[in-house]
């Protein structure tokens, strides 16, 4: 299972690739959630964890879809 800590910061979950703004967090990609779209192909991932983000975005509705774009069709967030 391929997992993705959408927001990571300090705290990336075990095992998943780790996607946030900021350079100093844990992350292993560094992604502006509000331009789209992500660096990541299609159904790329299983699960999704997007914990404390989704207070800071401009355009949720176009985030949810990018997300709903890049998790697996049977994945999990």
């Amino acid at each position: 299972m391929r997992t993705l800590d959408l927001g990571c910061g300090s705290n990336k979950t075990e095992g998943a690739l780790g996607a946030d703004l900021t350079k100093g967090s844990d992350a292993d990609v560094i992604v502006n959630f509000d331009q789209f779209y992500y660096p990541f192909k299609d159904s790329s991932f299983d699960h999704i964890i997007f914990n404390h983000v989704i207070e800071h975005l401009t355009n949720v509705p176009q985030v949810m879809e990018e997300i709903c774009r890049i998790c697996s069709p049977n994945g999990i967030l």
